[in-house]
């Protein structure tokens, strides 16, 4: 740690009264404690993205899974199930790569630093 930086104590070191010589370092440590919150919070915004994201490619996978020529509407004599299931599987392909740009970039702004104004 740098001289230059004062040291931070806990936050319950010693009851913070208006006549407390702790008072204004607690207000400083508040303002760090705001700055770590507000850093968790976009963490949480990317977790909930990253879970959507993956329960979208989830879903589609398992309905590509379960997509056989047999199952309702993708059987016909001209051999449509098996362009069907390619053409499903190009848009599983797609969507993945679209959920994975947007969680990257969700995670990287949620990993950018945050400083106190």
């Amino acid at each position: 740690m740098p001289l230059d930086e004062p040291s931070i104590p806990p936050r319950n070191t010693e009851w913070a009264t208006p006549f407390s010589p702790v008072a204004p370092v607690n207000a400083e440590a508040d303002e760090v404690r705001f700055v770590r919150t507000y850093s968790a919070g976009r963490r949480t915004v990317a977790i909930v993205v990253t879970c959507a994201a993956a329960l979208l490619v989830t879903s589609m996978v398992i309905g590509l899974a379960t997509a056989v020529p047999e199952a309702g509407g993708l059987d016909s004599p001209d051999g449509g199930a098996r362009a069907a299931f390619i053409l499903y599987y190009r848009d599983v392909l797609v969507w993945l790569g679209i959920c994975t740009a947007v969680v990257w970039g969700t995670w990287a702004w949620a990993n950018k630093p945050v400083r106190p104004e």
